[in-house]
């Protein structure tokens, strides 16, 4: 999946197995939410592994050395 709309962040799932964050941006931390506003993943510095998430719909909480963004993704 792939979000490059007018965000400093471009957010892909090229697999199933791992979240790539592309921009200008230093990610610090990644919160990954469910539909149901639950916390299910926290990825921290280089850690992209979201195999365990099932095929779904989720919103991250992308922490950055410029701020907070958060986005919707379908896995």
């Amino acid at each position: 999946m792939d979000i490059c709309a007018v965000q400093p962040l471009c957010v892909v799932f090229p697999n199933a197995d791992t979240l790539i964050l592309k921009g200008d941006a230093k990610v610090q931390k990644v919160e990954i939410y469910n539909t149901a506003g639950q916390l299910v993943k926290v990825l921290l510095d280089h850690d992209r592994d979201v195999s365990v998430l099932s095929k779904g719909v989720y919103f991250l909480k992308i922490t950055t050395d410029k701020g907070v963004e958060t986005t919707k993704v379908t896995k």
